[in-house]
């Protein structure tokens, strides 16, 4: 219910962001609201805001994990281009969407993301 509770609530910023859509048949138990943001926005300065205004936000695991230190000395083969590895990496963050959070709660955290970027 949150997920599709902010979902709604911020779907007016599809021209900013990518909204996380469920696979064909699958009905997901979202834990974490993935976004992506598009070309030319700077993911670290929307988390830095959401940050400052007492929202909580984390990057999505390790992305590209072929580009983590520990893989250095390791060898692994890929097996075609890792683009969207590389895009969550650079441009992804998730927002939590606890069972807990009330609607005040997921109104504030759209109403910041609507503030930031309709400035």
């Amino acid at each position: 219910e949150n997920f599709d509770y902010l979902k709604r609530s911020i779907k007016c910023l599809n021209k900013f962001l990518i909204l996380p859509k469920a696979t064909k048949n699958s009905n997901p138990s979202w834990f974490g609201f993935p976004i992506t943001v598009r070309k030319g926005i700077d993911r670290n300065l929307i988390v830095k805001y959401l940050e400052q205004k007492g929202v909580g936000t984390r990057l999505l695991f390790a992305g590209n994990i072929t580009k983590q230190p520990y893989l250095n000395n390791h060898k692994y083969r890929v097996y075609k281009k890792l683009e969207i590895s590389d895009i969550i990496m650079k441009k992804t963050f998730w927002i939590g969407i606890h069972p807990s959070l009330t609607n005040k709660n997921l109104n504030k955290i759209s109403s910041l993301l609507i503030e930031y970027f309709v400035k």
